[in-house]
């Protein structure tokens, strides 16, 4: 667990605000700093992320329903709408907390109606750091999964499917989107700077 020391405030919200944040592909999740916790107070529980649900009908993409099939997901904190509520386009999108001790989503089942059978949509994720191809957690890699699960008859894995949004892979891998902890790192300080937490989330390279 790391202390970070920031210059304003305006810094701190566009830090929190462009997660997930990444060392190697590994993910850093943030809080922001109260002086009132102890460390065995403080919980990383939640990450934050942009997540796009594939070929939605065109009377899902809106706020009300957007919002209904996004937190089956997650905590929804933003849904990607116009000033008229509605969203266009191929996906929805919606920033998203996840929980850090669940498996990622790998879609939602929806019933467009109460006469049909729920159907199936596939989530994918913006930057999505590393994440266990058995489980879907993110706290350890397919080595190391404590609840190993049996491939299927092609040999893969539950969660060897496509989780990336595979538009944005340039830019979920570029140096750029790492957060760089080195100069970061301070120790708690009464300077009147913002401050935010920062845990680093290692996992073996897959």
């Amino acid at each position: 667990m790391f202390v970070a020391e920031v210059g304003s405030k305006a810094d701190m919200e566009r830090i929190l605000a462009g997660t997930p944040w990444m060392v190697g592909r590994h993910a850093v999740v943030l809080k922001p700093y109260d002086e009132r916790l102890s460390a065995d107070e403080i919980i990383f529980d939640r990450m934050e992320i942009w997540v796009r649900i594939l070929k939605l009908p065109l009377g899902w993409m809106n706020q009300q329903r957007g919002t209904r099939s996004m937190s089956l997901i997650g905590h929804v904190v933003k849904m990607d709408v116009d000033g008229d509520g509605k969203a266009s386009g191929a996906f929805l999108r919606a920033r998203v907390a996840i929980e850090l001790d669940k498996p990622l989503r790998r879609g939602v089942l929806l019933r467009m109606s109460k006469m049909e059978e729920p159907k199936w949509f596939e989530a994918h994720y913006e930057r999505l750091p590393y994440y266990c191809f058995s489980c879907g957690l993110m706290c350890h890699s397919k080595i190391d999964c404590p609840h190993p699960a049996p491939r299927n008859e092609f040999g893969k894995l539950p969660y060897d499917v496509p989780l990336r949004d595979q538009r944005n892979v340039g830019e979920e891998y570029s140096p750029s989107r790492e957060l760089q902890l080195s100069p970061l790192v301070a120790a708690p300080q009464r300077t009147g700077h913002p401050t935010i937490i920062v845990v680093l989330v290692l996992t073996d390279r897959l």
